[in-house]
């Protein structure tokens, strides 16, 4: 765990014990959508480990203790309160602003992907978008007029069948394939002279 973690957990790990929390557990997950959480069953306070790397390194350090008594006043108020009067009672006593949700300027995480609509209307996602899809705000439903055209950091991915050139260092760089198959950040190529197909991140291949 980075230096910066630890000095995170070091901290909510006083908080929480300050608060009466000794038999909870505190722990990081991925998320990347939400800040923190509060989970009952395991008696534990989740924070997420890479927006809490990202507010330290933008120094919004407000947020993390803001992140931290937001859960400790879950964890007090009990299950049932989620943002309710008591829960903001509480996390209003304990040092919290009471606001129920991140703060609209506070650092997020940047997706990977971004759709976009023949009208400009962009979504984000930060996993790759499965299936075909169409602009919700052109159109209630699906419509074939508004589909929603993907890129993975700024760049529109190659199609299966379609042949890319490997621009990662070693063994294969400069090698063309042909994709077989585009998962979540790499392509699956077929390249002549590989006993099986190699694996290629999105951003080390290019179009041949």
């Amino acid at each position: 765990m980075p230096d910066v973690l630890d000095q995170i957990h070091a901290q909510a790990r006083a908080a929480m014990d300050d608060h009466g929390l000794t038999d909870w557990d505190l722990v990081f997950d991925q998320a990347v959508r939400r800040a923190g959480a509060t989970r009952f069953d395991r008696r534990s306070i989740s924070l997420s480990a890479p927006l809490m790397q990202r507010y330290a390194q933008e120094g919004a350090h407000d947020e993390i203790r803001e992140t931290v008594l937001h859960e400790i006043a879950h964890a007090l108020a009990g299950r049932r309160h989620n943002h309710d009067a008591t829960w903001q009672a509480i996390a209003r006593r304990i040092g919290s602003t009471g606001r129920r949700t991140v703060a609209p300027e506070a650092p997020a995480i940047e997706a990977d992907w971004v759709g976009t609509c023949p009208a400009g209307h962009t979504m984000t996602r930060h996993r790759r978008p499965t299936g075909i899809g169409s602009c919700s705000r052109c159109a209630p439903r699906f419509d074939e007029r508004f589909l929603l055209t993907w890129t993975y950091r700024g760049t529109r991915l190659a199609d299966v069948g379609s042949r890319v050139r490997v621009t990662a260092p070693g063994r294969w760089n400069g090698a063309v394939g042909t994709v077989r198959r585009v998962a979540q950040t790499r392509y699956h190529l077929a390249v002549p002279g590989a006993d099986r197909p190699l694996t290629v991140r999105f951003e080390h291949a290019e179009p041949a």
